[in-house]
């Protein structure tokens, strides 16, 4: 079988994402104002394959109760519990429900396993028998798949071990910027603003079956709410040196045989990218505009090699810290002719990184 079961932790992934907040640059207060978007971190549990069953557990805060009735809405199986006393931690009870869910799924299906999606880094309880990571190898024993995703810095490092070694581990943190936001500052603290999660994007996102997500989602219920396109017309108003600047660089990678036939640029809210000939998004190259400038974005790991190649060339370049792993390269769209060379290596290179994933 095909279909995903998905067995979410909210309470794990949420305080990880707190922890992790307060290493970005993300302004003052980052921890209590980064929020979970549901929508995208539930399509980047499924990536747009058919939705058995998908099961959540969380605690009972009251503001929270509309996110919950949303998930509820989407076909989620929702199970809230009071927050830990002094007799009972936080965490023993929704564990050991959502485990006993994990099993029943095995029972349920025996003979016709799926592929068993677990948002959660806790792999408590091993050594004795008991908890996520046992129960996820006695389903692998009868033919499951697995997909572990996490934090990479919580996730319990036996656990990643076992699911880099049997089957799939999603560093959540390479998805940051999409699966969460921050609310503004309150009234009376230090001011700051708030973001909105980025565009999903599952072209780089690892499954079961050993390859990539290329297509629009399946399964209207599971469907996760996009940040939607801006047009062509609202970037040129909004931010014009951002297109011309992706104009010269699209045309560039283009005339050199980076970017095949029948792609085109993609103007989406927040940044633009690309699409290819079906209308898919394959944003292995990004264009922003900040300030009255323009940036490039290829998407590539940090390299010293082509740290020094990009200042060789006298370019303005940051890496940030913030999970995309992309390059920043601010310029003008005259300058695209002078580096024509070092632009078009980036791009053939992170156009290459992006096929070859």
């Amino acid at each position: 079988m095909d279909h995903v079961f998905i067995h979410w932790d909210n309470s794990n992934i949420f305080h990880e994402a707190q922890r992790l907040a307060e290493e970005q640059d993300e302004g003052p207060g980052a921890r209590y104002r980064v929020r979970i978007h549901f929508g995208n971190l539930l399509r980047l549990a499924h990536a747009d394959r058919p939705v058995k069953k998908a099961v959540a557990v969380g605690s009972v805060p009251p503001e929270m109760r509309q996110l919950w009735n949303r998930m509820e809405n989407a076909g989620v199986e929702i199970h809230l519990f009071d927050r830990g006393t002094i007799d009972r931690g936080e965490q023993e009870m929704p564990d050991r429900l959502l485990q006993l869910r994990m099993l029943e799924d095995a029972l349920d299906f025996n003979g016709d396993p799926g592929i068993v999606v677990l948002l959660t880094g806790d792999g408590a309880g091993y050594l004795e028998g008991t908890g996520f990571h046992s129960t996820l190898e006695r389903m692998h024993k009868r033919g499951w798949r697995v997909e572990i995703l996490s934090w990479a810095h919580s996730t319990n490092q036996r656990m990643r071990r076992w699911a880099e070694a049997n089957g799939i581990f999603v560093a959540l943190d390479d998805f940051y910027r999409s699966i969460t936001f921050l609310t503004p500052s309150r009234p009376g603290f230090e001011l700051a603003q708030e973001r909105e999660a980025d565009e999903l994007d599952l072209i780089s996102r690892r499954v079961s079956r050993s390859q990539h997500i290329q297509r629009e989602p399946e399964v209207e219920t599971y469907n996760a709410e996009g940040n939607g396109s801006a047009g062509k017309e609202a970037w040129s108003s909004r931010h014009p040196a951002a297109v011309a600047l992706a104009n010269t660089v699209f045309t560039l990678l283009r005339e050199t045989g980076v970017i095949p036939a029948g792609w085109q640029l993609n103007y989406r809210k927040h940044y633009i990218g690309l699409k290819n000939h079906s209308g898919t998004a394959c944003n292995f190259v990004r264009f922003r505009g900040r300030r009255g400038e323009a940036t490039f974005d290829p998407q590539l790991p940090e390299c010293p090699n082509l740290d020094h190649q990009i200042k060789q060339a006298g370019l303005r370049v940051e890496y940030p810290r913030d999970g995309r792993n992309r390059y920043r390269l601010t310029l003008a769209a005259p300058e695209v002719t002078s580096h024509r060379e070092i632009i078009q290596e980036l791009g053939t290179l992170a156009f290459n990184r992006r096929t070859a994933l």
